[in-house]
């Protein structure tokens, strides 16, 4: 799924592969900047529950474009992607994320 950020100053290519509960569930970004330019940024991702930050999730100045999370519960998620370059603090991605239960 393609997500554009709240201040339009970048988008991400976002690839879900989901798994059962309690195994690892694998996340594939592409970045582009507000041209459409392909870019490589380092960026802060996390995984938000009912607008809480779900502990142990925050990562800061991710450069690979690949994450990895593990879903412990059934429900709604929210995949945060946030001060990507740190140029745009308050520019953000979130994509909402419903995993099923087993």
């Amino acid at each position: 799924m393609e997500v554009i950020s709240t201040q339009g100053t970048f988008t991400a290519n976002v690839e879900w592969i989901p798994a059962d509960i309690g195994q690892p569930n694998n996340f594939s970004f592409n970045f582009r900047d507000g041209d459409g330019q392909p870019v490589t940024p380092a960026y802060d991702v996390e995984l938000l529950r009912d607008n809480q930050m779900v502990p142990g999730t925050l990562r800061e100045s991710q450069t690979s474009l690949e994450q990895e999370y593990t879903f412990n519960e059934a429900g709604n998620y929210t995949l945060r992607i946030h001060n990507v370059q740190t140029k745009h603090p308050g520019d953000v991605i979130n994509i909402p994320l419903q995993v099923p239960p087993e």
